[in-house]
């Protein structure tokens, strides 16, 4: 199972930080539209650099294989590291690491 590593809690807070910035208020409707409209690339507005791996967040509609998903961050991906045999391996929620 993957599990959200804590770099991905405190973007995700400071994604939702940045919308209610941008929507000027603490109005739910006002930041839930600023975060739809959201495109931030490389950094965080006057903030810091996007750590993950990948480096733009940008929430839209999509579908994929046949099941519609909504206000979604197609632009993420997830990787994990497990330690196996004492070495670390990198991997990804849609691969096997064995």
């Amino acid at each position: 199972m993957c599990r959200t590593p804590n770099a991905r809690g405190l973007w995700g807070l400071t994604t939702i930080f940045s919308g209610r910035s941008t929507a000027g208020s603490d109005d739910g409707q006002a930041v839930r539209d600023a975060l739809a409209e959201l495109d931030i690339q490389g950094a965080f507005p006057g903030g810091p650099d996007i750590i993950l791996p990948y480096d733009r967040i940008k929430f839209e509609n999509h579908e994929f294989d046949g099941v519609w998903y909504w206000n979604n961050n197609t632009c993420a991906s997830v990787a994990i590291a497990q330690i196996q045999g004492g070495e670390y391996r990198t991997g990804y929620c849609s691969q096997a690491m064995s």
